[in-house]
């Protein structure tokens, strides 16, 4: 609201004050002229009064008028309703004739007004009250007759003599004779001025007051215009923010009057129940909605707020609803109407059921990581013998093409029970800062060979400056692989394999396109579910395990496609730009070699002609079996049955290389390094494990060992560990042996 809107009663209130103001002002100052008014009137006509007595008296001197003509002069005067007293005294206020004769000879005129007499002989007046409280206006004049007047008229002895005898036209006379001063003086009463001028007094206190009560009265309505006009607004903001809640809600709210009649309901409500607002305002709710209607027919004012769930025929549809209500009432209590909620259970319903589903796969998760030890050992085993078998045959004979397929089926049961093992893999993720560059061509370096045997081309377009990635290399490298080898195999006969990347914001988007065979549009709700695949073979977890990789990264992962032409996986990360791009460098598993194994040196701290010695402790006899067989040759090789053997071992042999087995009896591989690195913080340890958890590697590291390697065991790799840890140590003490 305006601010001169809230200033605008007060404004009004101070104009009708100042209005009332100046109509008390006006009034007190009309009522003085007015009484200045009456004075100056009745001095006027006092004055003129006196002026004719005098002209009377003079002429009726002159004229020798006898006392009853005289007397009754001033009686005829003297009768007028307004007279209070008509008199004329000597100098000294003795009443020499009077309008009542009673006063002939008294004393009337009090020492006051003989003193205010003026000389010049000027009317003079006084309003006062007499003793009775009788309010008069008095009016008196001094005059006296010439001297060359009387001598005219000769009337001198004659009024001396009259005025001996006492009568009062004598007593007039004489005074005249004598040349004494008379005065004549003349009373008013002043009541029917005064009652007139406190009825105009009266009726202005009226006026005022009214005038009062009007501008009261109109500040008063302003105040409640004003004050209903913010009710309104008010009341306006409030139903526009109650409405915006209802319809912002996630709850279905309907509300219907007293006869169940349908008077509002709210876009979750129609979404639930397929209803839109025209179609149900007014209507029914027994007849629109009887499975609602049946829930809540017969329930008791303390059910009505408690959830019912209950399944609900809507349209065609059965849909389970949360449903309470509750009545709406006024201030007074009158119920006016029913509030109905309900809640779509479908939804949550859904939701449980995923929880159910992702519990079934943790525990399977959990036992598939128990089962994992137990089976690679074995496969390590196998795949080792394997291996050992081929070389060992003569090549096309049948013992190596045997050993040849051993070999693929342990590599394909492996990867089974790798992406198992990745599916359920806990939430533990190395985060580091990756360039988008190397991930792309390090995964494009894993399927360049399946790329050049089908006649793919690979396109990629990267974003410049080149971008860096918060995230795990090794989780994201496997996303990536996936990605691609899908593509590759769902091109068969060639095609184009496109890595397209992009800003957004700050997030990073990359799409991985392909001109494959494309998924069918009834088979895509599933893509990302475990264990479903399009393909003839594979295990269906490879996209399953590729979501659960970009959810833990912060990222979301989504995918188009069009059956013959092509499928498009499209993913967001978190990302930033890269200040020095040459800062980061490809980490490949690859490490330099510092002695060639085929030279029979393999190098080591005790190299110059004596065989390394290496502590394995294993405690499975096949796995042992395996390590002998790979070096064997090279290294003489002490075996520890468990972990206590291992630290027993260690401190009489004092070996070159320690390859630890992670699970062992008695004690295991992490307690026993721990308990070697008291003895000797430089001897080289490779813990080996069926398990990939990034926690056992983690905790491997904790403990105490250099290297951490996964069951079944890759044979060049573990030479080139070997290899490349004998020769840090050897490096270490000829730099010892030189300081």
């Amino acid at each position: 609201m305006p601010r001169w809107l809230t200033l605008f009663p007060w404004f009004v209130m101070v104009c009708a004050l100042l209005f009332s103001a100046g109509i008390v002002v006006f009034g007190l100052h009309n009522a003085k002229r007015e009484s200045d008014f009456t004075s100056q009137l009745t001095l006027e006509k006092g004055a003129a009064l006196i002026s004719a007595l005098e002209g009377a008296l003079r002429t009726g001197m002159g004229y020798h008028w006898s006392d009853e003509v005289l007397s009754d002069l001033l009686n005829k005067v003297g009768e007028q309703p307004d007279i209070v007293s008509l008199v004329i005294t000597n100098r000294n206020g003795t009443v020499l004739m009077a309008a009542d004769t009673k006063l002939i000879g008294t004393s009337f005129l009090s020492p006051e007004v003989l003193a205010e007499l003026d000389p010049t002989r000027q009317v003079k007046w006084n309003a006062t009250e007499l003793p009775d409280g009788m309010p008069v206006f008095q009016v008196y004049k001094q005059f006296s007759v010439p001297q060359g007047e009387r001598r005219r008229h000769g009337g001198g002895h004659r009024m001396m003599r009259r005025g001996l005898d006492g009568d009062s036209c004598g007593m007039l006379e004489a005074s005249i004779a004598e040349g004494t001063s008379l005065v004549i003086f003349v009373e008013y009463d002043l009541t029917p001025l005064e009652e007139a001028q406190a009825a105009d007094e009266k009726h202005m206190a009226v006026m005022f007051g009214i005038l009062v009560f009007v501008g009261l009265v109109g500040c008063i309505t302003l105040f409640l215009i004003q004050s209903y006009r913010r009710s309104r607004k008010l009341v306006q903001e409030t139903t526009a923010f109650s409405s915006e809640i209802l319809r912002t809600l996630p709850v279905g709210i309907i509300s219907t009057d007293m006869d169940d009649r349908i008077t509002s309901i709210n876009p979750a409500a129609q979404d639930i129940t397929g209803l839109t607002r025209t179609a149900a305002t007014g209507r029914s709710l027994h007849d629109l909605l009887p499975g609602v209607w049946a829930v809540l027919e017969g329930r008791t004012a303390q059910d009505a707020a408690r959830e019912q769930e209950a399944w609900c025929t809507v349209g065609e549809r059965r849909v389970p609803l949360a449903i309470s209500s509750s009545h709406i009432v006024t201030e007074e209590g009158e119920a006016i109407g029913t509030a109905l909620i309900m809640r779509d259970l479908g939804e949550i319903r859904r939701l449980q059921s995923e929880l159910r589903r992702r519990d079934r796969l943790v525990a399977l998760g959990n036992m598939a990581a128990g089962i994992a030890h137990e089976v690679r050992n074995p496969l390590s085993a196998i795949k080792g013998l394997a291996r050992f078998f081929m070389e060992a045959s003569p090549e096309g004979s049948d013992e190596s093409r045997m050993a040849d397929i051993m070999t693929r089926e342990v590599l394909r049961l492996d990867k089974v029970v790798g992406d198992l093992l990745d599916f359920a893999r806990p939430d533990v993720l190395n985060l580091t800062d990756v360039g988008l560059n190397e991930l792309v061509e390090r995964a494009r370096d894993m399927v360049r060979s399946d790329m050049d045997a089908r006649k793919i081309r690979f396109e990629a377009e990267l974003p410049e400056p080149p971008l860096s990635v918060r995230l795990d290399r090794d989780r994201m490298t496997q996303v990536l692989l996936n990605l691609f080898l899908n593509a590759v195999q769902a091109m068969p006969d060639g095609g184009r394999l496109m890595v397209r990347a992009r800003m957004e914001g700050t997030e990073l988007a990359l799409d991985v396109a392909d001109t494959g065979c494309g998924i069918a549009p009834e088979r895509l709700a599933d893509i990302f579910s475990p264990y479903f695949t399009t393909k003839a073979s594979g295990t269906g977890l490879g996209l399953s395990i590729c979501k659960t990789i970009i959810e833990r990264l912060g990222g979301e992962i989504s995918v188009t496609s069009e059956p013959g032409k092509g499928s498009t996986f499209s993913f967001w990360l978190p990302a930033k730009e890269v200040e020095n791009p040459e800062d980061i460098c490809p980490e490949l598993f690859a490490d330099t070699p510092s002695a060639n194994p085929e030279n029979g040196n393999p190098g080591g701290a005790n190299s110059g002609g004596i065989k390394p010695t290496l502590l394995i402790a294993e405690d499975t006899d096949s796995n042992y079996e395996l390590l002998h067989a790979i070096l064997g040759k090279m290294y003489n090789l002490v075996r520890a049955r468990d972990g206590m053997e291992a630290v027993t071992l260690f401190d009489e042999i004092k070996p070159d290389l320690i390859l630890m087995d992670i699970k062992m009896p008695n004690l295991d591989g992490l307690e026993a390094t721990k308990i070697i690195r008291e003895l000797s913080p430089e001897v080289p340890i490779i813990m080996q494990s069926a398990f990939a958890y990034e926690y056992d590697r983690n905790a491997a590291k904790d403990a105490g060992c250099n290297e951490f390697i996964t069951k079944p065991v890759a044979q060049d790799k573990l030479k080139m560990i070997v290899r490349r840890l004998l020769h840090s140590v050897e490096s270490l003490v000829q730099l010892k042996v030189e300081s």
